[in-house]
């Protein structure tokens, strides 16, 4: 039978079906005294919280450019500028190890700033406009606090 050759994953199988039924079936592995988890260990460092910020930062610009230039509202090419330099202030702190994990921060933030800026241009409820606006206002003053 075909179960017979592989009696490492029948009794793999086995464990885990009674698992539930037996908590001490499986054990976690003993660690070595002061060495991390093994999940901590595979954990990435978190990054520094002025890239965190930059990234952030970045990201946002990016929403309120694109929003500019699809409302066709003047102001485009003075975003566009403090973007840049947003970026150029990132990249002087990026790891290239971090690369990734930056991008995504950016995305996020992007989304999230393109989200309230929707919510203040279209929102059909004066007040919901009004915090949204507030909201997005706020996250650019902090952003523009960083830019020399």
């Amino acid at each position: 039978m075909a179960w017979q050759r592989c009696p490492r994953a029948v009794g793999l199988l086995l464990a885990l079906a009674l698992a539930p039924l037996c908590p001490t079936v499986l054990r976690a592995a003993p660690t070595i005294a002061g060495a991390p988890a093994p999940d901590e260990a595979l954990r990435p460092a978190p990054l520094p919280e002025i890239v965190r910020l930059f990234a952030t930062c970045a990201g946002r610009l990016s929403a309120v450019m694109e929003h500019e230039w699809l409302l066709s509202r003047p102001g485009s090419e003075a975003t566009a500028l403090r973007r840049s330099r947003m970026l150029d202030l990132l990249e002087a702190v990026t790891e290239e190890r971090n690369a990734r994990r930056i991008l995504t921060l950016r995305i996020e933030a992007k989304a999230a700033q393109a989200r309230l800026l929707r919510r203040a241009a279209f929102s059909l409820v004066a007040a919901e406009a009004s915090r949204a606006e507030a909201a997005a206002g706020k996250f650019m003053v902090r952003c523009d606090a960083l830019l020399p």
